[in-house]
């Protein structure tokens, strides 16, 4: 029979275990030995042990609970909020039973506890709770709070007495637990009695007709009728009020900021005034100066002065025979007018060399812009330097060895007139002098550059680099960082060089001394820099190496001991290689010679690098099974699934558009301005559209929303990676780099192109790449090829159609001139491009979207629908611009192709941003197209920004706005998440996809106990994309803040299922042993039955192995608030770097299917939200991607 719990009836038994073991459910070890053989294990053994999370992950108890009676049979309890609480149990103690009875569930604060007995007692505490990784976590129980309900009536609490008029006193009370009416009595000091002078239901009495200046006492008595006999509660307290004799002043006078102008002044009534007035204290005269007489109670003092502090009192007055009365003064109320604009919280200066000094502060909200003022020592004042919208200015005019010092003033102009903030802290510094010599010069040769390398000096700026030559010194190059590479070099020649200190003044450029010569010989031949290893099993290590300059072939040495000796183990001319027959538990440490053959002689290099990786004994042997991107399925976050598919056709391909532009080139980021960001403030439409302030300047790079990993650099090699992992799946066939404005970012796309070579050393097949070239094509194309083809850098990486790299962009000096002409730029002058490049390349015509139809053209980007073929080729775009710029949508209602364009209605849909509907439409086209094409084009990758502009009357942005008029496919934070990648890959395995086959996978029975011998035939293996375990550490685009992520705890490589008619098996493999941990994150397996679909939490019906108990696991239904209830046990033995895992398949409800897809994923940081499996932890595969079995 299987065990089914309630949610609710799942929190009563955890809470009772814990209470009932005497302790709170985190308190208990979960230390215990690892069970040997077989594991006879239960889902009862399972449910009587307390899952033990992290202490983190408890709330706190609530720090006051409190309780009243609200009558005779009712309760009134009340309690603090606890930090980190879900929800509360309410427990009262009970007597009789000797023990605490849970009387409530509620997520409220307070709750009333009915049917109680007249004149008990009770006793009530507070038990807090939430729900972490889907389990419920418990604080300790509160203090107790008391309560005595009353035998028929309670006495009012509170009395409060008051003189309301010359005349007048108003008595008031609390309501009393209990009353049905109360007495309210007036002491006469001429009898000494206590005289009724009131009878009433209600929580107020009026006493009239006193002499001015009387004073009066008084107090209530509450009472209750029962079965015909009226029952008094104890006399409350005493409270007085003494009539005025005329006037009285007010009690409480209050006064608010309005605005930085205005301050609201409000006091409580005066008994027996007529009229009020209200005075500000002027500190000039010192005087108290009238600014209102009124009848009301407030008045709003305008036209102050923003910044200042003023002081008020009101003087009551009333009018009595003829004569006016003043009260006595009040007590004074004082307020602070706010600013308009203060002053930047932080202001720096950093020396650039001896003659220059850069500026930065923190931006000041609401701020229109800021003076920068220098200090002038030879008057003594502060001289404006500049007035700007900027956070950063560079002083030129320093000198070395001089203090200077440095505020900023804020300011902003409101109805025409100018605020200014206080000045800002100073920023003080004393520039260095110039002269010393760079120390510790450095240089490193390779075959075809020397890269050098020197300490900072004092007061440089920058660096000339000077190379020997011909009988004098010649500069090779200039830089700002403590390196340079001179390359292009002839191997197997000496170069020497020096290095010169700079700093440049407004009287010219100032040198300082230059290093020593440094000397180096390019070798014939060098050896790579980088070398990785990785563990492939019990008898098997994966090695990869970067390229050696030059190198024709690599010879790979193996030893057992880092210092050598080293024994050739293989020749190659290819970069990775698997060592096999291997000892399993043996360390193995390899480095790489690279050789080059020169005229019959084989030249060797010296190696440069050295790894090391260990074979694992308790890991099934290498298995070349793994590479099965076609296996990954997904789910997107509308419950549209794609499927495994077996393969692609040969004939048809996918390219899209990728931008490595951020932080390496135009545009450039000097600092992270989001559209989005600045939209939802107030005066952001304004201030974005029409405005150029120091959070959205003209001209600036805008993001129009923030990628899932932050606002990346081009070149953080966590993200290349991340993005290649999810490219490689979608089966993106290549990528084409926008180098269309003439920029070609080399260094980022040698970074890519090293990760894709990577991929493709450990059987992957990544996306190759291709350069989209247009304007100033032909010295693009000259630069691209000069930079990256000609030295033969990566060739496995570059997309060809035949035997020839692919690139796009123009051939002849005309059709570059006709380019550069529709954009009136008459200046542009190229060269012819030369026989060997025009030979080098399969050249493509770039096809722009509002240019004449090419029929041999290549898009990235269509202004029509539906998109037309160019031959073989078709586009489809995310959006499309049609009316540009895209801002153009928003600000005059222009009808562009947002995200949700419906094709039909010719109308955008917002919601329909979330479903991808115009995306989908561009698809449509090539899917029913009726002729497939062989290309497809996708715009785009990752975009993200564009440049903030003056057009036609205001600031514009033309490729991409916001969320609804944009073009990325990457994940955003928030907003439409993954879909877009969703949608990618669906419609790629639409486009080129074979038909999925039912795979014939080995199934037997494993003892997960005992060797991992058992695993090597089992041939359903799941491998995640690239092997090298990493973390992150990189500056974001604009180089202001840095994004630092740990390695994963775990990193997850490898999972390999089979089954039997009773069990499924998994075998999950890690980069190194397994780090133990007791969270409910460690080492889950999400699993859904059949294929995926809408059910459970984003399609997983189970997760298994949150809860532990030694070698017992749980198996959890899952709701689709991720919420489990324990359905059953699974048994888990872990030994080393794998987890071996047995789940019965009754659990699952899979007696006679083994169709099932699943993900891996540890240390995943608030698991419940799916888009954290992209980017937190480790997850196999990522995000909301799964594995499909069978």
């Amino acid at each position: 029979m299987k065990h089914r719990f309630s949610w609710f009836r799942s929190v009563i038994v955890l809470l009772l275990i814990a209470l009932l073991a005497g302790c709170s459910v985190t308190d208990a070890s979960e230390a215990e030995p690892q069970k040997q053989g077989n594991a006879d294990t239960s889902y009862e053994s399972l449910s009587k042990t307390a899952f033990h999370p992290p202490s983190q992950s408890n709330p706190s108890p609530p720090q006051s609970v409190g309780a009243e009676p609200l009558d005779r049979t009712s309760v009134k309890v009340f309690w603090s909020p606890a930090e980190g609480a879900d929800a509360y149990f309410l427990k009262r103690y009970n007597q009789s039973a000797g023990q605490w009875d849970i009387i409530a569930q509620t997520s409220g604060r307070s709750y009333t506890d009915s049917g109680l007995s007249p004149g008990g007692s009770y006793r009530y505490h507070v038990v807090a709770y939430n729900q972490t990784d889907g389990l419920v976590h418990f604080a300790p129980a509160s203090d107790e709070a008391a309560v005595v309900t009353p035998q028929y009536t309670n006495a009012p609490l509170q009395v409060h007495a008051e003189a309301v008029s010359r005349t007048e006193v108003r008595i008031s009370w609390s309501k009393a637990a209990g009353a049905d009416a109360y007495f309210v009595k007036r002491y006469n000091p001429s009898t000494g009695q206590w005289d009724i002078f009131a009878q009433t239901s209600s929580l107020y009495a009026t006493d009239s007709g006193l002499a001015p200046g009387e004073s009066r006492l008084y107090h209530v008595v509450a009472y209750t009728i029962i079965d015909g006999q009226i029952h008094f509660a104890p006399v409350s307290h005493q409270s007085q009020a003494q009539t005025p004799v005329y006037v009285a002043a007010p009690a409480a006078v209050s006064a608010q900021a309005e605005g930085p102008q205005t301050a609201k002044v409000s006091w409580t009534a005066a008994a027996g005034a007529d009229a009020y007035f209200l005075k500000r204290y002027n500190p000039a005269s010192e005087q108290w100066d009238i600014i209102a007489q009124t009848t009301g109670l407030s008045f709003t003092d305008s036209n102050r002065t923003p910044g200042e502090s003023y002081r008020y009192h009101v003087v009551a007055y009333t009018q009595f025979d003829g004569a006016i009365h003043f009260a006595p003064v009040s007590a004074e109320a004082a307020v602070s007018q706010p600013r308009y604009v203060y002053a930047p919280a932080q202001v720096t200066a950093r020396a650039i060399g001896a003659y220059k000094v850069r500026l930065s502060w923190s931006a000041s909200p609401d701020a229109d812009g800021y003076a920068v003022k220098k200090y002038n020592a030879a008057t003594g004042s502060w001289d404006i330097l500049l007035q700007t919208t900027a956070l950063s200015h560079t002083d030129t005019a320093c000198s070395p060895q001089t203090r200077y010092r440095y505020h900023i003033v804020a300011y902003r102009t409101v109805n025409g007139q100018v605020w200014y903030a206080p000045i800002s802290p100073e920023a003080d510094i004393t520039t260095p002098s110039l002269g010393e010599a760079p120390q510790n010069p450095n240089a490193f040769a390779t075959a075809s550059s020397v890269r050098l390398s020197w300490d900072a000096a004092a007061g440089a700026e920058g660096y000339a680099v000077k190379r020997y030559e011909n009988g004098q010194w010649r500069v090779v190059g200039q830089t700002l960082d403590t390196s340079f590479t001179d390359k292009n070099l002839t191997p197997n020649t000496s170069c020497s060089y020096i290095v010169v200190p700079y700093a440049c003044a407004q009287d010219g450029t100032h040198y300082g001394a230059s290093t020593e010569s440094i000397s180096a010989v390019t070798p014939v031949v060098s050896g790579p820099e980088r070398l990785s290893a990785f563990t492939q099993g019990r008898n098997a290590i994966q090695l990869h190496w970067d390229m050696g300059d030059l190198a024709q072939g690599y010879v790979l040495r193996r030893s057992l001991s880092a210092n050598g000796p080293f024994e050739n183990i293989a020749a190659t001319q290819q970069r990775s290689w698997l060592d096999t027959g291997l000892t399993a538990g043996v360390t193995y440490y390899y480095d790489v010679v690279a050789y080059r053959y020169i005229d019959g002689q084989i030249w060797y290099a010296s190696p440069l690098c050295t790894a090391s990786a260990s074979t694992q004994a308790e890991q099934a042997e290498a298995s070349e099974s793994g590479q099965n991107a076609d296996r990954t399925v997904g789910l997107d976050a509308n419950g549209r699934a794609f499927q495994a598919i077996n393969g692609y056709k040969s004939n048809r391909a996918v390219g899209v558009m990728y931008w490595p532009w951020f932080g390496t080139g135009a545009p450039f980021f000097d600092d992270i301005y989001d559209n989005s960001v600045i939209l939802s403030k107030p005066g952001g439409y304004q201030k974005l559209f029409y405005q150029s302030t120091a959070d959205s300047p003209a001209g600036g790079t805008h993001y129009w929303g923030e990628p899932l990993w932050g606002y990346y650099h081009s070149r953080d090699p966590y993200v290349i990676r991340r993005q290649l992992e999810l490219l490689t799946t979608a089966g993106v066939d290549f990528l084409f780099f926008d180098t269309t404005n003439a920029w070609t970012y080399t260094e980022a796309v040698i970074d890519i192109m090293k990760v894709i070579d990577e991929l493709q050393s450990e059987g992957w097949n990544p996306p190759r790449i291709v350069y989209y070239t247009h304007s100033h094509s032909l010295d693009t194309i000259r630069t691209i090829y000069n930079d990256v083809y000609k030295k033969n850098l990566y060739p496995g990486t570059w997309y060809r159609t035949g035997s020839k790299p692919v690139i796009i962009g123009y051939t002849t000096v005309a059709e570059d001139l006709a380019e550069a002409a529709v954009r009136k730029d008459t200046t542009y002058n190229p060269a012819p491009l030369s026989a060997e490049i025009l030979d080098f390349f399969d050249f493509k015509m770039p096809q722009w979207p509002d240019a004449q139809y090419l029929g041999n053209g290549f898009p990235w980007i269509e202004f029509t629908y539906p998109q037309p073929a160019h031959g073989t080729v078709m586009n489809v775009s995310v959006a499309s611009n049609p009316a540009p710029p895209f801002s153009f949508s928003v600000t005059r209602g222009l009808t562009n192709w947002g995200r949700g364009y419906n094709v039909s209605t010719g109308a955008n849909s917002y919601a329909d941003v979330f479903t991808g509907r115009f995306f989908q439409s561009s698809w449509d086209t090539v899917l029913n197209a009726a002729q497939t094409p062989q290309t497809v084009t996708v715009n785009g990758w990752n975009q993200w920004v564009a440049g903030k502009n003056y057009y036609d009357g205001e600031y514009s942005f033309c490729d991409v706005m916001n969320m609804e008029y944009s073009t990325d496919i990457e994940m955003m934070k928030g907003g439409y998440g993954d879909t877009y990648y969703q949608l990618l890959v669906k419609n790629i395995r639409a486009y080129k996809g074979n038909a999925a086959s039912n795979p014939e996978y080995v199934r037997k029975t494993v003892d997960i106990y005992c060797s991992a011998s058992q695993w090597d035939s089992v041939n359903a293996v799941y491998r995640r994309i690239g092997a090298q375990t990493y973390g992150r550490d990189y500056i974001n685009a604009a180089g202001n803040a840095r994004y630092v992520q740990p390695e994963p705890r775990n990193s997850l490589q490898e999972v390999r299922v089979t089954s039997d008619s009773s069990y499924i098996y998994f075998y999950i493999r890690c980069s190194k042993d397994i780090a133990s941990a007791s969270d409910a994150r460690w080492m889950n397996i999400f699993i859904g039955r059949g294929t995926p679909s809408q059910k459970g939490w984003n399609g997983y019906e189970y997760v298994v192995n949150r809860m532990r108990n030694g070698n017992t696991a749980s198996v959890e239904a899952l709701s689709s608030n991720y919420l489990g209830s324990v359905t059953a046990s699974a048994d888990i033995n872990l030994c080393g770097s794998v987890l071996n895992v047995r789940i019965p398949r009754a659990a699952l409800g899979m007696s006679g299917s083994d169709t099932f897809y699943f993900k891996v994923a540890d240390d995943v940081t608030d698991p419940c939200q799916i888009m954290n499996y992209y980017t937190s932890g480790s997850s196999l595969p990522l995000g909301r991607l799964s594995f499909q079995y069978g």
